[in-house]
């Protein structure tokens, strides 16, 4: 935890987080990926091990800091990033942390989600509006007809099934 620590405080108070200066870009990532790497390997070790997945999306990210096309979004997912690892340092609990998906659903939803643990059942969901998970269980129930991409989508169908169930009973 000590060197989680460390590169939390270096990460907060590195010059490219504050001015955005090209020059300062490659040491600041460089400390974001070893920051990722050691919250990945703290976090490994506890109940919240789930979390860790915000790792694969946290590195994608950071590696489009700087690049003008993408800058904004990877501004503001990494600072989400640092927010999670900043939580796990005070509290040792990761009760929240998102992810943020490059590509687009063919499920139809959101890029970026909220996952939030849930204690009772010992496990992160992602929050998600009714109508977005109402509508990707309907795609997934047309592609789960075909007993070929059944194999494939079935487990996501229940999956969110269970999602809209706990978010907002069988209505």
């Amino acid at each position: 935890m000590e060197k989680l620590i460390e590169l939390h405080d270096a990460v907060k108070n590195h010059p490219y987080r504050t001015n955005k200066q090209d020059e300062y870009r490659k040491t600041y990532k460089e400390l974001l990926g070893e920051l990722s790497h050691e919250f990945y390997m703290t976090v490994k070790e506890t109940k919240y091990k789930a979390s860790g997945d915000m790792v694969h999306d946290f590195n994608m990210w950071m590696s489009y800091l700087g690049r003008p096309e993408y800058d904004d979004e990877a501004t503001i997912h990494t600072e989400r990033c640092i927010g999670t690892i900043h939580e796990f340092i005070s509290t040792g609990k990761v009760e929240s942390f998102w992810n943020h998906y490059f590509g687009k659903s063919k499920i139809g939803l959101p890029r970026e989600k909220k996952y939030i643990w849930i204690e009772d059942k010992n496990k992160y969901y992602f929050f998600c509006k009714e109508k977005d998970l109402d509508s990707a269980i309907e795609i997934l129930e047309e592609k789960c007809k075909d007993e070929e991409s059944s194999k494939w989508y079935g487990n996501t169908l229940e999956w969110i099934k269970e999602l809209k169930e706990y978010w907002y009973g069988n209505k």
